[in-house]
C-alpha cells in the first residue's frame, strides 16, 4: 500500500479573495480610518483585487448574509420552470406539421442568391407571390 503526500489545490476565485478580506475588515482593532465596512471593503477589493465598485457591493452583502446565518446566495434563486401540458405539446406538433409541410410544397419562391423565401401548393400562387416581391419561381422537384 502506498501512500500519496499529494495536496490539493483549490483555483482563487474572487469569492475566495472577498472572505479573506472580509474577514480582516471585521477584525477586532482593524482601523477603518473613518469609514465604514462596507466602503472599506469595495475600496480595498478595487484596488487589491480588481473588483469592480458593484462586484465589491455584491460580494460584501453576498458575506454578510453568510455572516449572519443566511445563505451565501440567497438573492439568486432559480425560477421555475412552467410545466409543459399534454395541450402544450399538441400545439407544438401541430406547428411543427404545418411548417414541415409548407417547406415541402412543390413550388417555392427564391431569392436572387437562390434562397428559399416561402412555399405554394399551385405554380400560379408562386409566379403571383414572386412578381409582387422580386423573386424567382423554382420548382422543387427539378431543384433537388
Amino acid at each position: 500500500m502506498t501512500t500519496s503526500n499529494v495536496t490539493e489545490i483549490k483555483k482563487v476565485t474572487k469569492m475566495s479573495l472577498g472572505r479573506v478580506l472580509f474577514k480582516e475588515i471585521f477584525t477586532p482593532g482593524y482601523d477603518l480610518k473613518g469609514k465604514t465596512q462596507r466602503a472599506e471593503f469595495i475600496e480595498r477589493g478595487m484596488k487589491e483585487h480588481a473588483f469592480t465598485k458593484h462586484g465589491a457591493g455584491t460580494y460584501f452583502q453576498n458575506l454578510t448574509n453568510a455572516a449572519k446565518g443566511e445563505p451565501l446566495y440567497k438573492y439568486n434563486k432559480a425560477k421555475p420552470k412552467a410545466k409543459t401540458t399534454k395541450a402544450d405539446v399538441a400545439a407544438m406538433e401541430a406547428q411543427l406539421l404545418l411548417t414541415h409541410q409548407v417547406a415541402e410544397e412543390r413550388w417555392m419562391t427564391v431569392n436572387a442568391e437562390g434562397q428559399h423565401v416561402s412555399s405554394f401548393k399551385t405554380r400560379s400562387e408562386a409566379q403571383e407571390f414572386a412578381k409582387v416581391n422580386g423573386l424567382k419561381v423554382a420548382d422543387r422537384d427539378k431543384a433537388a
